[in-house]
């Protein structure tokens, strides 16, 4: 009951195993498969090449057509578990190429799907976090709350970490609150698996797969909700910010937080540009995105250094704006 079989692309797939994953399904109406022109899609990068095969563009095109994360995270868990096989320890020299692939993919395809193409575009972030994370053991360095916002924590709170990477935040919020829970989710399974393996099961922390712009919780079911360098991530981010208010009780508080400036769009190894975000769902700012989610700025720490280490970007040094808003 948990296998995706596709009747119209005969293929079976194996489903990920160890982490809950909580993405919704939606059901539109529309055809499982779009018709289109299906080719090939590849990409070529400092010596390097990746392509996705006719069947892969139509499946990722066809999910995207019809919202379905679930599908796409199946055909990108297929390749990349094909990429270790071939490649072992040396799959990490891929990532780049692969990541331009569903890149190109969204290029090519992404007025054939109209308003769909966010999904698509969804797609790409996806792959490239499951790929550093899967292949290459990369994207390390979590973001850490600064101490004084510690005090906007209560005890005995029900506390929110949206796209909490490998889970360290969490770890040092736990250690220094006494919660009632903590609930850690994130996009990708590679970072949700990551953060559950250092969990010994007896805490009050929970893991699970989830998308930013459709929680799986109920309204106002938190005390405090956080999330950092994820709003020049989120394809729509308004949605996602809306989503952090319905979750947040109405005398509860939020904490973001995001490098500034956002990266929006970035240039990768300077040959191709990944867009995260179109420009009719972006915030300019960290305080916008505060007020946008109906809260009021209370206080605030800007330049806060976050050092991460990704394949694609090698070490960096970001600095962190970061707000915590009450209603």
């Amino acid at each position: 009951e948990n296998r995706f079989s596709c009747k119209e692309c005969n293929t079976d797939y194996e489903p990920t195993r160890g982490v809950r994953n909580l993405f919704p399904v939606f059901s539109n109406g529309k055809r499982d498969h779009i018709h289109f022109d299906v080719k090939k899609v590849g990409f070529g990068i400092e010596g390097c090449s990746f392509d996705l095969e006719e069947s892969d563009v139509e499946e990722l095109v066809s999910a995207a057509h019809i919202g379905d994360i679930r599908r796409a995270d199946d055909r990108i868990q297929l390749l990349i578990s094909g990429l270790r096989r071939r490649y072992g320890d040396e799959a990490r020299k891929i990532i780049p190429a692969f990541v331009g692939a569903f890149n190109e993919n969204y290029l090519q395809h992404r007025n054939l799907l109209g308003k769909s193409a966010h999904t698509l575009m969804q797609f790409v972030g996806l792959a490239r976090y499951e790929a550093e994370v899967l292949l290459g053991n990369s994207y390390k360095g979590t973001f850490i709350l600064p101490e004084d916002f510690l005090n906007f924590v209560p005890d005995g709170s029900r506390v929110l970490e949206i796209a909490m990477a490998g889970g360290e935040n969490i770890d040092w919020v736990r250690k220094n609150k006494e919660l009632e829970i903590i609930v850690g989710c994130d996009f990708s399974y590679g970072l949700v698996a990551r953060a559950s393996e250092k969990s010994n099961g007896k805490g009050r922390e929970v893991y699970l797969r989830a998308d930013a712009q459709y929680l799986p919780f109920s309204e106002g079911y938190f005390d405090v909700v956080m999330m950092f360098n994820a709003l020049d991530r989120i394809p729509d981010t308004k949605r996602a910010l809306k989503e952090i208010s319905r979750v947040t009780r109405k005398k509860g508080t939020v904490i973001l937080g995001n490098c500034n400036p956002l990266q929006n769009e970035k240039r990768v190894k300077g040959r191709f540009n990944l867009v995260y975000v179109p420009r009719e769902n972006r915030v300019r700012d960290v305080r916008e995105a505060v007020g946008t989610a109906g809260f009021e700025v209370d206080y605030e720490k800007n330049g806060v250094p976050w050092n991460i280490e990704s394949v694609e970007d090698g070490r960096e040094t970001l600095y962190v704006d970061v707000c915590a808003g009450r209603r």
